[in-house]
């Protein structure tokens, strides 16, 4: 306190530090070095003042448990995802490239999503809080339309009921990668809800045709039919969705509009 008068300069600027130094042990250490080295013929005074410097060594080292991390500068970890960005993105490539050469591209197509997923959790991660909002709101307007065309898909025979229900499990999937916490909650359960309720009349009209396939094992199995449904009511939707992000290029980003046809 004499320095800082002298120095004129606020105590507050070395109020941490005074802190720092009382309970970071620094004292303690020196306090029972000095009693260790004071004769112990004081049969009387040594034990007491032995007894008194670790009580308070003790009290201070407690109380430097509590009140250090408070003191401690908090450093922000700065993530760069660039590189594993650019990962994730050669490998989607590689597996987009093999799409040609398969018959069976529903697997290549599930995990070009699954990577397309982490790449856009890397991306917003490092963005603010409307840009994730945006991007929810979005993905849950992706949701409706592959919600609606399934539906219509189903009515109209284009797609049959083992595709179906395949094409219900994706949308659950879809559902359980919307972020709860940044979406718009009435809009994410009307969705939820409204699903489940065509499920539900679905299963009445067939007559639970969904349960009483899990029983047996032939009409689990996908066919060849099958999988072609699956794919072009994929595209379909795709080119549906492009079409419709498209036109919301004057209410969102348009850069989350471009990652998001990509």
């Amino acid at each position: 306190i004499w320095r800082t008068r002298r120095l004129k300069k606020n105590l507050r600027n070395y109020m941490k530090d005074m802190l720092l130094l009382t309970f970071s042990g620094v004292k303690g250490t020196v306090s029972i070095a000095t009693i260790l080295l004071i004769p112990s013929n004081l049969e009387q005074e040594y034990p007491l003042l032995l007894f008194l410097v670790a009580g308070v060594t003790l009290l201070s080292f407690l109380t430097g448990l509590l009140v250090l991390p408070h003191l401690s500068e908090e450093q922000e970890e700065t993530k760069d995802y660039l590189m594993h960005i650019a990962i994730l993105n050669e490998v989607t490539g590689e597996l987009e490239k093999e799409l040609e050469g398969h018959k069976n591209k529903l697997p290549l197509y599930a995990a070009i999503d699954n990577y397309h997923g982490r790449i856009e959790n890397l991306i917003l991660s490092q963005e603010n809080k409307s840009a994730q909002e945006d991007w929810e709101a979005l993905k849950l307007l992706i949701l409706s339309i592959e919600s609606d065309g399934l539906e219509q898909a189903y009515e109209e025979g284009k797609i049959g009921e083992r595709g179906y229900q395949v094409y219900q499990r994706y949308l659950k999937n879809m559902e359980q990668s919307i972020n709860r916490k940044v979406a718009s909650r009435l809009t994410y359960y009307f969705l939820v809800s409204l699903r489940i309720l065509r499920f539900v009349l679905h299963e009445l009209l067939t007559f639970g045709q969904t349960f009483r396939s899990w029983n047996d094992k032939e009409q689990r199995r996908l066919r060849a039919i099958d999988y072609d449904q699956i794919s072009e009511l994929y595209l379909e939707n795709t080119e549906l969705i492009i079409e419709s992000l498209e036109n919301l290029k004057g209410i969102y980003k348009s850069s989350l509009i471009s990652f998001m046809q990509e």
